[in-house]
């Protein structure tokens, strides 16, 4: 059985360390995932006092309260809430409007870093791609009329044609000779 990490309790120095060569939407751990948005929100976390200064509980109700954690579990520092607002190891996931919430964010909101966002964007627009392709294949495949008759289809059309040609009047029809 795999072992379950408490809530509120990070592991111990997930922000230092080594980060992945390139950037990505999703690291191996929680822990990379942590450092990569704790790198982009630097100057806010900065102003704060650090990612280790203990605060009030109040200054986190909005984690507190969303992810129902009291007593010992309540968010305390702003590496507690980090991790709070992270279910995994993937950065699109983190809950940036519980984060924005706390008393961290008055001054200035918490950002996504640049290559999660570009990554989101990419997707909405294959995404609008692929809905467009498939708009464009149902109107190409809808029958349209025309002088008030259903006009024939493709698919129709090619029909006529080998008909057409198993009896040897293709040449008739372009005007040529039998």
């Amino acid at each position: 059985m795999p072992s379950v990490q408490r809530l509120g309790a990070p592991p111990r120095g997930w922000h230092r360390g080594p980060m992945p060569a390139r950037p990505v939407r999703c690291y191996a751990s929680k822990s990379q995932a942590l450092r990569a948005f704790a790198d982009r929100n630097r100057a806010l976390i900065d102003r704060w006092g650090g990612l280790s200064l203990k605060a009030s509980p109040a200054e986190f109700d909005a984690i507190n309260h969303k992810y129902d954690l009291r007593g010992k579990r309540q968010v305390r520092t702003l590496e507690q809430a980090l991790f709070a607002a992270l279910p995994d190891p993937c950065l699109d996931r983190i809950d940036l409007a519980a984060l924005n919430a706390t008393s961290p964010a008055s001054e200035a909101p918490f950002e996504l870093p640049d290559h999660v966002i570009d990554a989101a964007q990419r997707r909405e627009e294959r995404a609008h791609r692929r809905e467009e392709k498939a708009r464009l294949r149902e109107e190409r495949d809808e029958p349209f009329t025309l002088f008030g008759r259903q006009a024939p289809t493709r698919g129709t059309l090619a029909l006529g044609a080998l008909t057409l040609a198993g009896l040897g009047l293709v040449a008739i029809a372009i005007g040529g000779r039998p």
